[in-house]
């Protein structure tokens, strides 16, 4: 299930830096569908992929394409649409301290939760601190950031 939804996740919203040109049809079938415009799920009717965009879902899958590949998902799956989180914090400093170890596991624990974009609403601001939330981030890029976070910290007197 795990690794169905982070894939999913992947595919659906790649950033620019990784996107790739999907070339042939993804079809998934079986399995629960939630919509989020009902507060129930419902038996996948099968959904239509294509060029990394959803074509369909449900109707007449005779438009897939030869050599499309198939996710068949079990009974106990469910597919829900990427969720957008508003209520996000990235980088709080509630006692003066940097926390770079959880900043740059966000982007993980979101897609783990189904969340594929936030919002953080004024918090902070994303510019330099975003950088360590990119999932492919650079070790160095990191050690930057835990820099500035410690001069933050120094600055507020922590």
């Amino acid at each position: 299930m795990r690794r169905l939804f982070l894939a999913l996740a992947l595919l659906l919203a790649p950033t620019a830096a990784h996107a790739q040109v999907q070339t042939h049809d993804l079809v998934i079938l079986g399995g629960w569908l939630f919509t989020s415009t009902d507060t129930v799920r419902v038996h996948n009717p099968g959904i239509l992929i294509r060029a990394g965009k959803f074509q369909r879902v449900g109707g007449d899958l005779s438009e897939v394409k030869p050599g499309a590949d198939t996710i068949r998902l079990t009974a106990d799956e469910t597919i829900t649409p990427g969720l957008f989180d508003l209520h996000a914090h990235y980088h709080m400093q509630l006692f003066g301290n940097g926390r770079v170890d959880e900043t740059a596991a966000y982007p993980s624990l979101f897609l783990a939760n189904g969340v594929t974009a936030t919002w953080p609403a004024g918090e902070i601001k994303l510019g330099p601190r975003w950088r360590p939330c990119r999932r492919f981030t650079s070790r160095r890029t990191r050690r930057e950031a835990e820099t500035q976070n410690q001069g933050e910290a120094d600055r507020q007197g922590g």
